[in-house]
């Protein structure tokens, strides 16, 4: 590394005596701890569909996730909400984790979730016919990666945690 032998040189030149150390590694988050994290209410900081990043929060969203239902509202106040009472189901095994947004009846929207910090990053696909999978088998739809283009159909979220439901600007 050339960082460490910069270091080395500054450190014989000036006899200070500093030890380099290595740069931190990511934490690996329990699975059961990332998914307990994962469910509650979060705000989107920003969304980028199509390739097109937006902040204004004129056209981002609040969501309540749960294991049995799940709610999305416009986070300026709109008087109802999207929802469902099947739930949310997560893998944080999985990697890149991933979840799956459940609609009423036999809908499913999969996607992938990764935390920053105390962020949350979704990226999701669109809306597709649930089924029965075989093991090893996932949706071809699931995203692979957090990219959002014109062309791939992914939706990417950064949420940041919400106080109660329904919470607003």
């Amino acid at each position: 590394m050339l960082w460490r032998a910069a270091l080395a040189l500054l450190t014989a030149s000036t006899g200070l005596g500093l030890v380099a150390a290595d740069p931190p590694a990511e934490r690996k988050r329990d699975p059961e701890e990332a998914g307990r994290q994962f469910y509650g209410v979060w705000l989107q900081e920003e969304q980028t569909v199509g390739g097109k990043r937006t902040t204004d929060p004129s056209y981002l969203c609040g969501f309540l996730f749960g294991g049995d239902k799940w709610y999305a509202w416009d986070r300026r106040g709109e008087s109802s909400a999207a929802r469902a009472d099947r739930g949310v189901r997560v893998d944080a095994t999985a990697d890149p984790m991933r979840f799956d947004m459940l609609d009423g009846t036999d809908g499913i929207r999969p996607g992938i979730f990764k935390f920053d910090g105390e962020k949350l990053i979704v990226a999701l696909a669109d809306w597709t016919k649930e089924r029965k999978l075989g093991k090893g088998e996932d949706y071809p739809a699931r995203p692979k990666e957090f990219n959002s283009t014109k062309d791939n159909g992914v939706q990417v979220y950064v949420l940041r945690r919400g106080k109660a439901m329904y919470d607003q600007d």
